[in-house]
């Protein structure tokens, strides 16, 4: 599913975009309603770019379309000289998905429409570099939101470092995904419609959503295993409970879970963290049920103060003692990070699961895939 976009006051943002210095290409499906007359009162549509509406600095790129724009769709850079565009006609108005490249490849920035190039231009002896002063934004320029909105459907929506060849830009627009061509591949929101943050997969640059509603996607061919090797987030479990434990350390407190995350972080230090301790703790669950056991006499007994953020990425819970944790069975804990501590806003499963082994003279601890057991003490 893609995005649409009513032409008012409707966008997707992120104010911390990728590093793109050099050379780079944007690719993007966009099906507009108003390709030239934009309703709003600039007469100019951003489609999708890093750039601001005003305060232009090197090294913001982007499309945009509209009568403000001559009624021509471009391909706009702003460099160490000033601005340059490659523009063209633009598409007619409800004439269906169409697709736009845009490239800097040395001197020459490029706009391609439907996988052809459509013009191009020169920026002479001028630098294009990094800026963290634009926004990535999709529907609108996150600085005029208001009078700079797109009439339609946004897709696809791609960034790489690098500059693709007119073949790799001609498959893009036959409905190759982009993830078919990894390298250089810095940004690639799909637009499917289905989550706020709308969901971005190489640096987790998700977008927020202003108004956009979901809407039919383009054809588009993924890989077979699209994700493989992709920046999805993920939480891994270490500490001494988590590396193992037994009935009587859990009993005697101090062990501890430490939870680290990669490619998300833990939601900001003081009232917003924590606000979410007691999540965090709820999500120690045991798969067994025993009436004196984890989830009764350990989770249940936590203070949300044993739950301390140590970095951006890093959570330690130290275990209090519990003289009442007694089981007769092995234990197997699954901790499940919630999505009301992670930045991203998706809960994750922890790996591994970890289990409590018994003490007393029964055997020792049993990974089973990385499973950590806590097995019943004999006292």
């Amino acid at each position: 599913m893609a995005r649409d976009f009513s032409g008012t006051s409707q966008s997707l943002n992120n104010a911390t975009p990728p590093t793109i210095a050099g050379e780079h290409t944007l690719s993007c499906w966009a099906d507009g309603d108003d390709w030239v007359d934009a309703l709003n009162a600039s007469g100019v549509s951003g489609i999708f770019g890093k750039a601001l509406w005003s305060g232009d600095t090197n090294g913001h790129t982007r499309f945009e379309t509209g009568s403000g724009s001559g009624g021509q769709v471009k391909f706009k850079i702003r460099h160490s000289g000033g601005d340059s565009e490659a523009a063209a006609a633009s598409f007619s108005d409800g004439s269906g998905w169409h697709h736009l490249g845009g490239r800097l490849q040395g001197t020459t920035i490029a706009l391609f429409k439907d996988g052809s190039s459509a013009a191009t231009a020169s920026i002479g002896g001028s630098t294009f570099s990094n800026t963290t002063s634009a926004d990535i934004s999709i529907g609108a320029f996150p600085n005029n939101l208001t009078n700079t909105e797109f009439d339609g459907r946004i897709a696809e929506c791609a960034i790489w470092d690098e500059a693709l060849s007119d073949a790799h830009i001609a498959a893009l627009a036959k409905g190759v995904s982009p993830l078919a061509f990894p390298r250089g591949l810095v940004f690639y929101a799909p637009l499917l419609g289905r989550h706020d943050p709308e969901i971005e997969i190489i640096g987790r640059l998700d977008m927020t959503v202003t108004g956009a509603t979901q809407a039919a996607h383009p054809r588009v061919f993924y890989p077979a295993h699209p994700f493989v090797g992709l920046a999805f987030p993920r939480a891994a479990i270490t500490g001494t409970a988590g590396d193992g434990a037994t009935e009587v350390q859990i009993v005697a407190g101090g062990q501890t879970i430490i939870i680290t995350l990669t490619n998300d972080t833990w939601v900001a230090s003081g009232g917003a963290f924590d606000a979410i301790r007691q999540d965090i703790i709820d999500g120690l669950d045991s798969a067994q049920a025993e009436a004196t056991g984890w989830n009764n006499e350990v989770r249940d007994n936590l203070a949300t103060t044993t739950v301390v953020r140590t970095s951006d990425t890093v959570v330690t819970i130290t275990l209090s003692a519990q003289a009442a944790y007694n089981i007769t069975a092995p234990e197997t804990i699954t901790v499940t990070v919630p999505g009301s501590a992670l930045v991203g806003g998706n809960p994750l499963t922890a790996t591994p699961t970890f289990n409590v082994t018994p003490s007393g003279g029964m055997a020792p601890l049993l990974f089973v895939n990385r499973t950590l057991r806590v097995w019943p003490a004999r006292r």
